[in-house]
């Protein structure tokens, strides 16, 4: 069973509170409770969430050779956290970048660091963009 550690960065444990026109009104409970329900049965799911940048690392380092493949929605961090980015290139887990909202059309939010060695990147789906990177991943 493939094991895959979905990993959620700064402000996103505010969800379904901040900016819910732009976000969405669900919690991150909620959607990983979604996530769960749909997908326990074909795959090992862990789900983790910091406002740390040094916990965000660490997490992944503990990943090394224990998961198959990483969700990783860098949130605020995609623009410079250089750092999670090595931490990232470092255990060599192949990983999909998902955000909420389409980063792409936001002005000054429109690039992130972690896409050039992506598996692919999922913008602008809300949670679906989550449930979508899941179900690539268990067909890969």
């Amino acid at each position: 069973m493939k094991k895959i550690l979905i990993i959620n960065g700064p402000n996103i444990n505010m969800l379904g509170i901040r900016e819910p026109k732009k976000y969405g009104k669900n919690k991150l409970s909620y959607i990983n409770n979604k996530i769960k329900e749909k997908f326990e049965k074909k795959i090992k799911l862990f789900f983790f969430q910091s406002n740390s940048e040094e916990k965000i690392i660490k997490k992944i380092h503990k990943s090394y050779k224990k998961i198959n493949y990483i969700i990783i929605n860098p949130a605020g961090f995609s623009y410079n956290s250089y750092s999670i980015l090595d931490a990232m290139l470092s255990v060599d887990i192949k990983y999909i970048e998902v955000h909420i909202t389409n980063i792409f059309s936001r002005k000054d939010r429109d690039r992130s660091i972690f896409s050039r060695n992506a598996i692919c990147i999922i913008s602008g789906m809300g949670y679906m963009g989550y449930i979508s990177a899941l179900k690539f991943l268990i067909k890969i």
